[in-house]
């Protein structure tokens, strides 16, 4: 049986890139581009792993980690966040190094994690992997295989 992966990103073609290099190595995907489509999409589908953009309209996607995780029926569910929500840059003013949202929308949701390691999303975002957009489909062909294999005793 094929793994199942739930993609939930208002970007049309960062949903598209993912579920065709998913498709091609025999992953079954099933994609959302808000929340509550994603929300209902996991009930139908019942995914073996979540990937889920931060940044969307109406609910961010930590919210939905955060409903996802205190839900006994589905707290065991691997889930990748993947964001592209900015970048570290220098401040003169501060002499220091700052991270930045690219878009203003960014700013009206919400506080942002300092910094940008992985370390730091994973433990601010409470999720299995952390990718930055842009992104190699290698790098993230392979945290999927990662995140899946260490999850494979929790099978739905």
């Amino acid at each position: 049986m094929s793994q199942k992966i739930l993609i939930i990103d208002d970007e049309r073609g960062v949903v598209l890139l993912l579920k065709t290099i998913l498709e091609k190595k025999g992953y079954t995907v099933y994609t959302a581009q808000n929340v509550r489509e994603g929300a209902k999409k996991l009930l139908e589908d019942r995914p073996h792993l979540v990937i889920t953009d931060e940044v969307m309209p109406e609910i961010k996607g930590s919210e939905l980690v955060k409903i996802l995780k205190e839900s006994d029926d589905t707290k065991h569910i691997p889930i990748i966040m993947i964001s592209g929500r900015g970048e570290m840059v220098f401040s003169e003013k501060e002499q220091k190094f700052k991270w930045e949202p690219h878009n203003p929308m960014v700013k009206l949701r919400g506080d942002m994690p300092d910094g940008r390691s992985r370390e730091t999303m994973l433990a601010a975002y409470k999720v299995d992997e952390f990718i930055s957009k842009p992104f190699k489909t290698e790098i993230v062909e392979q945290i999927i295989a990662d995140v899946l294999a260490r999850n494979q005793g929790h099978v739905i």
